[in-house]
C-alpha cells in the first residue's frame, strides 16, 4: 500500500512580530503526494491561522542558503545550533520561527520517498489557460 501523506511534529522556536525573545511551539510538518510542489507547517490549536502553504522546493534550498518566494523567506541559521529559520509577513504583522535542520532534512527527504524531486507532475502554464478562456469568449 502507498502512502500519500507524511507528517512529522516538530519543535518550533517561534519569535512573534519578529521580537528578541522566543516561545517554543510544537507544530507539525505535513507534505501530501496530490499536491506535490507544497509542504506546510501546521501549528497547534490556537494559532492555526499562522499555518504556512510553501514551496517544498523553498524549504529544502533553505537548508543550504537563503531562499524567498511569494513573501516567505527561508534561511540557513548556524549562531546558536544548526537551525532553519521560515520568515514571513502576514496582516497582524512579522513572524519568524526556527526548526532544527535536521528535523526539516529529514521531512524533506520523507516527501522524496513520495514524490522524487524532479517526478511532480508538470504544472498549467497560468498564461495559457488564461489566453485559452479568453479567446473561447470570443467566438
Amino acid at each position: 500500500m502507498k502512502m500519500d501523506t507524511i507528517s512529522q511534529p516538530v519543535v518550533l522556536r517561534w519569535f512573534p512580530g519578529g521580537q528578541q525573545y522566543e516561545q517554543a511551539l510544537r507544530a507539525t510538518l505535513a507534505y501530501d503526494r496530490k499536491e506535490p510542489y507544497e509542504a506546510r507547517v501546521l501549528f497547534p490549536v490556537g494559532l492555526e491561522h499562522l499555518d504556512l502553504v510553501l514551496a517544498r522546493d523553498l524549504l529544502a534550498n533553505g537548508l543550504t542558503g537563503p531562499a524567498t518566494y511569494g513573501g516567505i523567506r527561508v534561511w540557513p541559521n548556524h549562531d546558536e545550533y544548526w537551525a532553519v529559520c521560515i520568515g514571513w509577513t502576514a496582516p497582524t504583522g512579522q513572524a519568524r520561527v526556527e526548526a532544527r535542520a535536521t528535523a526539516v532534512a529529514h521531512f524533506v527527504n520523507l516527501t522524496y520517498y513520495l514524490v522524487p524531486q524532479g517526478t511532480e507532475p508538470p504544472r498549467a502554464d497560468i498564461d495559457t489557460v488564461i489566453a485559452a478562456l479568453l479567446n473561447d469568449g470570443r467566438r
